[in-house]
């Protein structure tokens, strides 16, 4: 805030002399100066806005009509002349804009995947409010228009507007204060779908005002007919006038070409490539053949290595990479104008392609026709640089890319890539724990423990006060059984900055997990101690409780937890499941209440909600509240999930299939949508329709190995066993740390008659499984296996082992009473385990009956009236 700012001058709507004041040469984001309400909005870094008044908007209407889409974000001429054709969301953000009975501060966010049309749709609705006489601020890259004002009547709120709203760090602090001056405002943004919810803004935002998440998704029919008709009508159809209008439709949802995406279906239209990467090619070609091409095309490839994964790149590090001067680039640059691979530069030092999706395919056409060096030499280039650059601006936002980079690379599997990567990253700033940390974590989920803790142990050298990284460590120790290690390198951790709760959290969990209950109950305490706002500390510590049926207890400290953070729909959601779990429905209800009205927009409450109401039978209620979670957050693709599963147990096939189609839509990334989907399919016996979705669900996610698992496992069923196997080596490919796919491909063996290939799969998911209760699955199937060879000491050494890791496991307790235990005719001993494994409570109503049976098999006593209890 600027000198002599005060925040006690408040907007005051019915004043009528509020105005908003862009300064270009200011030096402040914000300044509240309380001079007749006025609010001046200035240029520092990132925050630059373009003001859609009136003398603008007659500007773009003035301009030669422009192609609809050339490839970057569109043109504003492009508006003006109504070259677009409304999206089904439409409707929803403008409702939301101007509606006068939501708060008067909200946040409203357009998410989706790259090419889908984001920034188009949020360009027409800014332009049809500012048309309606909104005050409308668009973020505009690179320019400042200085001394502008713009009367506020107060009627109307301040309409501002973000494009890329991942990249904006600093908007939360520009909306706080806004906030704090009481002015009415409605922001309306965008953002990748995975680079929002790895940028971290949403938590702070919410803080902030009401925020509402709306989906995208690709286009569907009715869309692209839409928009069909609008190209005709405006006479801008290119090459699909030669189509009919099927052929043009299925131009726009072919897989090849477009894939239901508005970017690609509209370059490919316009000039009559056959694909995209058809496309992409002829202009890498064209360029190629310029004067300097060569260093153009080099210099553009940089770029696409980082924007390929939504990310950006500076100037002065390009610079760096390329050897020239800073301001040199812009001229070299500016070669590729109006061509559809154009660099733009926001606020003179962020660099983009046209677009991430151009920039993918720009970077495997450029790197595959060998146009420029193999893509391990261009990361060198970039990463030797930024090493360089670092040493002069340690502080730069630029130092993400060490960890952003790789962890991309992971995320699509490709983990030799990342490795390289990290290995790049490492050297370019030896001193960022993040990094090490990052790259021991994809290590461990490799089974690369001893790799692992090498990375762990230079990360805490690099930053000793770094409690996440000893905090990871130790939490890596804790799964591998190592606990007096863990003990120290979480004491470690909460030495380095006592105020971390999460490592005050997991050092207790740990405890609990060992069965040291008062330690736990310490640890736990130094944790909310440390900082008596974290919800997530209050929450864990009082599940603790509730597993030792301490409910009165574990009542407090949920109570302690919504004190804390009244916001943590999380924290209201645990509650109201334990008084489920306890028959309290009609308190579970105020509690689920509670926690909707905490985060309306906290979807996995609603679900939970529904999901109660569901097993009580309360149908509608369930859908009703299915449906407020949907409207809550159309992302969140659970939700669809948990909705599709409960029509379809209800015999509503096709609605089931409706909003499983929802479901992938909403976020068509989660695999475990098309999962169940598939799983559907295939209980009806559609086994075709099952397989395109398991093969859909894995490329969204390679990396799933439950839906590599789910695959195998309907081959197996259908006789298909090498189709099985292949399927059941990509999961753990996929997934090394998944007991779950290791243990079901080793029953599979051991059905086949090869329980040594069963026993070999067992071994090398022992090596590779981290969690405790995995490691405890793979032993207690490696026991089973033994006994059927008659190999009883060994299989009941592989029980001991797996009971020691989950004691609470009824399925563990029951396979050993009866395939160890009885078989020997120690029926005692297996009675025990047996009753045991009653007084468990398992989940399934088909295990308990497997249970009941064994004990009327041996002839055993039931079990205790506290077991019965």
């Amino acid at each position: 805030m600027a000198a002599g700012a005060s925040r006690s001058d408040a907007f005051t709507p019915a004043s009528g002399q509020g105005a908003v004041a862009i300064g270009g040469d200011a030096r402040e984001m914000i300044i509240v100066t309380g001079n007749g309400n006025t609010i001046s909005l200035t240029r520092q870094g990132t925050f630059a806005f373009h003001l859609l008044d009136d003398n603008f908007r007659q500007s773009q209407r003035k301009r030669a009509p422009a192609a609809f889409y050339d490839g970057t974000r569109p043109n504003w001429a492009n508006i003006a002349q109504k070259d677009d054709a409304p999206r089904n969301l439409y409707q929803d953000l403008r409702q939301f804009a101007t509606a006068t009975d939501l708060p008067a501060q909200r946040i409203g966010i357009i998410l989706g995947l790259a090419g889908e049309g984001k920034t188009t749709l949020l360009m027409r609705l800014v332009w049809d409010l500012a048309e309606a006489g909104y005050p409308v601020l668009w973020r505009h890259s690179g320019t400042v228009f200085s001394h502008c004002q713009m009367p506020l009547s107060g009627e109307r709120p301040l309409i501002l507007c973000f494009d890329q709203a991942d990249t904006e760090e600093e908007l939360p602090q520009l909306l706080n204060d806004l906030h704090d001056i009481g002015l009415p405002f409605v922001v309306l943004c965008s953002a990748r779908l995975h680079e929002w919810r790895a940028a971290g803004l949403e938590g702070r935002l919410r803080a902030v005002a009401h925020f509402q998440p709306f989906r995208l998704g690709l286009m569907d029919r009715q869309e692209v007919e839409d928009l069909l008709s609008k190209l005709e009508e405006v006479d801008k159809l290119d090459r699909l006038a030669d189509l009919r209008p099927e052929e043009r439709v299925r131009h726009f949802l072919d897989r090849q070409k477009a894939a239901g995406q508005l970017l690609p279906a509209l370059l490919t239209a316009r000039y009559g490539m056959a694909d995209f990467s058809h496309f992409v090619l002829s202009v890498l070609e064209r360029v190629r053949q310029w004067p300097d091409g060569e260093f153009l095309l080099r210099g553009h490839a940089l770029i696409s290595a980082v924007h390929r994964f939504g990310f950006w790149l500076g100037r002065d590090l390009l610079a760096e990479a390329l050897g020239k001067r800073p301001e040199d680039l812009h001229t070299l640059l500016g070669r590729l104008e109006g061509e559809l691979l154009e660099v733009t530069e926001a606020d003179q030092q962020r660099l983009y392609t046209r677009h991430p999706v151009i920039a993918e395919e720009a970077f495997r056409q450029a790197t595959g026709h060998r146009m420029v060096p193999e893509a391990k030499f261009l990361y060198q280039t970039l990463f030797r640089a930024l090493g360089d650059y670092l040493q002069a601006h340690l502080r730069d936002p630029q130092r993400k890319l060490c960890t952003l980079l790789p962890l991309a690379l992971k995320r699509r599997g490709e983990y030799e890539e990342a490795r390289s990567l990290f290995r790049l990253a490492a050297e370019a700033d030896p001193t960022h724990a993040a990094t090490w940390q990052a790259w021991a974590l994809m290590e461990r989920e490799s089974g690369n423990t001893e790799e692992a803790r090498r990375l762990f142990r230079q990360g805490v050298q690099a930053d000793p006060t770094s409690a996440p990284t000893w905090q990871a460590w130790a939490l890596m120790e804790r799964e591998l059984g190592e606990y007096e290690r863990a003990r120290e390198l979480f004491a470690q951790g909460t030495q380095a900055d006592p105020t971390h709760a999460p490592t005050w959290q997991a050092w207790a969990l740990m405890e609990k997990g060992l069965g040291k209950t008062e330690e736990a109950r310490r640890l736990f305490r130094q944790g909310v101690q440390a900082d008596p706002t974290s919800a997530p500390t209050w929450q864990a510590w009082a599940l603790m409780e509730k597993g030792l049926e301490e409910y009165d207890r574990a009542r407090e400290l949920f109570a302690q937890g919504t004190k804390a953070d009244p916001t943590s729909a999380p924290t209201w959601q645990a509650w109201a499941l334990m008084e489920r779990e306890l028959g309290e429905y009609e308190r579970a209800r105020e509690l689920f209440a509670q926690g909707t009205q905490a985060d309306p927009t906290h979807a996995p409450t609603w679900q939970a909600w529904a999901l109660m109401e569901k097993e009580l039978g309360n149908t509608e209620e369930a859908r009703r509240l299915f449906r407020q979670g949907v409207q809550a957050d159309p992302t969140s693709a659970p939700t669809y999930q948990a909705w599709a599963l409960m029509e379809k147990g209800l015999g509503k096939t096709e609605e089931a299939r409706r909003l499983f189609r929802q479901g992938v839509q909403a976020d068509p990334t989660h695999a475990p949508v098309y999962q169940a989907w598939a799983l559907m399919e295939k209980g009806l016996g559609e086994y075709e329709r099952a397989r395109e979705l398991f093969e859909q669900g894995t490329k969204a996610d390679p990396t799933s190995a439950p839906t590599w698992q789910a695959w195998a496992l309907m081959e197996k069923e259908l006789g298909k066993t090498e189709a099985a196997r292949r399927l059941f080596r990509q999961g753990v490919q996929a997934d090394p740390t998944s007991a779950a796919t290791y243990q079901a491909w080793a029953l599979m063996e051991a059905q086949q008659v090869d329980p040594r290939r069963a026993l070999e799969l067992l071994d090398e998911g022992l090596s590779r499984a981290r969690e405790p209760r995995g490691r405890a699955l793979l032993l207690s199937t490696r026991g089973g296996t033994l006994a059927r060879l008659k190999r009883f000491s060994e299989a009941e050494e592989a029980f001991h082992q797996a009971l020691a890791l989950d004691e609470a496991n009824p399925l563990t307790h029951y396979h050993y009473a009866m395939d160890v235990l009885a078989p020997q005719g120690r029926r005692e001993e297996a009675c025990r385990h047996l009753r045991r494994a009653l007084q468990l409570r398992p989940h399934r109503a088909r295990d308990r009956r497997r249970i009941e049976e064994a004990l009327r098999q041996l002839g055993c006593e039931g079990p205790s009236p506290a077991a019965r209890g």
